[in-house]
């Protein structure tokens, strides 16, 4: 049962990625114990409850002024996503210079969530509400709290500075899943319908993992290899900014 209730908690943190999914995995999660027990514990009902009144945080809509502390889980070139008592906030903001997991404190105005630009060839307000963001907010103050040791950003510049925008483009992407939209030819990938294979589908990350453990395995163990790949997955998490 332990295993049950740890695969509900598991769907709280997925209603922050897709609600759908979420709902749908702990209505599966249920059935399943009904199934195998012939009942449903109290508590089991209990943590579902708890992921709907999560759920109903992260996607009302604010209105007003608040001041409020979060924590930045998402930080792209021109805005950020802050993670607050009040839900997901999308942040827009030139420049931005934010990293990871820094927890900063806002005052401002909750605001229509809208934006002039899009993510790839998909609507970004179905990209963010996919995020759990169903608000965005006009910041006035701002202040750093917690700075983050996640500097991946100086981290990528130090890199990939010394190398031609195409190639530095193409092997961010296949390295951990950077976008395409900087290489010369990004139009007629985009027009092919090419691009989702790179930052989507991660079709290419699936290939290169199977092409490194078909070659490893004949110099290391499986396990060694498997421990490697781990190791490099976990590697294009983090320097994808967990997205």
């Amino acid at each position: 049962m332990i295993f049950y209730i740890f695969l509900l908690l598991v769907s709280i943190g997925l209603s922050s990625f897709s609600l759908v999914a979420s709902s749908f995995f702990v209505i599966a999660v249920l059935v399943i114990v009904r199934l195998r027990y012939g009942v449903i514990p109290q508590y089991l009902f209990l943590i579902a409850i708890l992921h709907y009144i999560f759920v109903f945080i992260v996607t009302r809509v604010y209105t007003g002024t608040a001041n409020l502390i979060g924590i930045v889980i998402k930080s792209e070139e021109n805005y950020y996503v802050l993670a607050t008592i009040k839900g997901r906030l999308y942040i827009s903001l030139k420049d931005n210079s934010h990293n990871l997991f820094e927890i900063v404190n806002i005052k401002g105005t909750y605001i229509e969530l809208g934006f002039s630009h899009y993510q790839e060839s998909f609507r970004f307000d179905k990209y963010l509400n996919s995020l759990g963001v169903y608000n965005s907010f006009f910041v006035e103050e701002e202040k750093v709290i917690v700075p983050s040791f996640f500097r991946i950003k100086e981290l990528k510049k130090v890199i990939f500075n010394k190398f031609d925008n195409n190639y530095s483009s193409f092997i961010q992407s296949l390295l951990y899943k950077e976008s395409l939209n900087a290489i010369e030819i990004y139009d007629e990938l985009r027009s092919l319908g090419l691009d989702i294979l790179f930052k989507t589908s991660s079709l290419h990350i699936t290939f290169f993992v199977s092409v490194l453990r078909k070659y490893l395995t004949r110099v290391f163990s499986e396990k060694k290899v498997e421990i490697g790949i781990f190791i490099y997955l976990l590697f294009v998490l983090i320097m994808s900014e967990f997205n």
